[in-house]
Parts: C-alpha cells; sequence; structure tokens
C-alpha cells in the first residue's frame, strides 16, 4: 500500500476500503476527514452542540458502523449503501455529507431530551456497571452495561484512565498524580476527575434515551 499521512490523501473510495481492511493510519486519517468537517457545520446546523463531543462521536460511529459491517462498500469503483430492502445501490452524497444527516438526526434527539427533565444519576451507579464491565464477557453484559462500556471507550485515554483508576482500581490521588504527566496537583487532578465523569453522564444520558431505559437502574 502507498504510505499516506494527510487525510486529503485518501478518495472516500479507498477510505472505505482502508478501513474494512483495519488498516490503523486510515482509521486515524478518516477520523480526521470528518472531524474537521463536522467542526465546520457544526456552527450553523447543531449551534446548541458546540463544544460538547456526543454529537460527532455518535453520529461517527454510526458511519464507522455502516462502513466496517459492509452495509457502505466499493463497488465498480462506486460508493454504495444497502438499502431497507437488502440492495446496494448508488450513494447520492458523500460520505461527510451522509455523516453530517446522521449528526442532524441525533441533534433533533438531542433537542428534544433537552426538554424532559433531567434523571439523577450518581457516580457510584456508572462505576458500578463498569466494574462489571470489566470483568464481565461480552455474553454476560446487560443491555446497560454495554452502552456504560461504549460510552467508556469514546472517552479520550486519559478520562478512561483517571476514571478506572479512581473508580475500579480503587487508586488514591497521589498514586494517580505520580503516573500523569501534565497533571500537577490534587486539585487540577479532581477538576478533570469531574469533567471526565461529567462527559461520561452526557453520553450515557443521551444512549438510554435513545433506548429508553431509565439513568438510574443502571
Amino acid at each position: 500500500m502507498e504510505k499516506k499521512n494527510l487525510y486529503s490523501e485518501w478518495t472516500e473510495q479507498e477510505f472505505v476500503t482502508d478501513l474494512q481492511q483495519k488498516i490503523k493510519v486510515a482509521e486515524t486519517a478518516f477520523y480526521n476527514y470528518c472531524r474537521v468537517y463536522f467542526d465546520g457545520c457544526s456552527y450553523t446546523n447543531f449551534p446548541k452542540a458546540i463544544g460538547d463531543d456526543r454529537l460527532f462521536d455518535d453520529s461517527f460511529m454510526a458511519l464507522w458502523t455502516e462502513i466496517t459491517s459492509k452495509k457502505i462498500s466499493v463497488i465498480e469503483g462506486l460508493l454504495c449503501r444497502r438499502d431497507d430492502e437488502g440492495e446496494m445501490r448508488q450513494m447520492t452524497s458523500s460520505l461527510r455529507t451522509f455523516l453530517i444527516g446522521i449528526a442532524k438526526n441525533k441533534y433533533k434527539e438531542i433537542l428534544r431530551s433537552e426538554e424532559k427533565k433531567d434523571v439523577p444519576m450518581s457516580d457510584e451507579d456508572i462505576m458500578h456497571a463498569l466494574g462489571r464491565i470489566v470483568t464481565a464477557s461480552t455474553n454476560e453484559r446487560t443491555l446497560r452495561e454495554e452502552i456504560v462500556a461504549q460510552c467508556v471507550e469514546t472517552l479520550s485515554p486519559r478520562c478512561q484512565t483517571i476514571l478506572t483508576a479512581i473508580y475500579y482500581e480503587d487508586k488514591n490521588l497521589d498514586e494517580i498524580l505520580s503516573s500523569h504527566d501534565g497533571i500537577n496537583s490534587k486539585d487540577a487532578l479532581k477538576t478533570r476527575k469531574y469533567k471526565c465523569m461529567q462527559s461520561l453522564k452526557n453520553r450515557i444520558r443521551f444512549r438510554f434515551e435513545r433506548y429508553q431505559l431509565k439513568i438510574s437502574s443502571i
């Protein structure tokens, strides 16, 4: 394969083919390809979601799944997508435009969810589920735990490490500080932990509402 580094060096057809072959450099490039375009559209299309990554994360994951599951594929050099009847038909939009279409539908769900009464959710409930996720096999996970696992996986690596260390590994703040460059005080660590937890809660709340699950019953 020809060495590529910038997302501009791929065509969308090449992205689809390389993602289906699990080529790592293509995976990173495709993320950047979609992220830059999405951010450029956000102010116009998703003003109330600016600064909250959950809309991009969920929309990108939906597009990624369609590609890796081969619902979207390249046939005779054309981007095609399987319709509800199972027929592969040529796509009438680019992948990035298709991503924005997904995001618009999810954005409507976010706006509807903001109109509902907020449901209390404790840190302990979430981390109890995380503890079960770490130790359980895939078949043993409940739908709620699977959703929490997916939400944890979309957090930044630093957030994943901090939350797991605090709630699952029972490490104290000094132990965590000693192993994390860039965080030089307990107050800074507490702030980071709070922001990570809020981000996780937002993602869980959004997805639970999609499945009509009660947040308090994780």
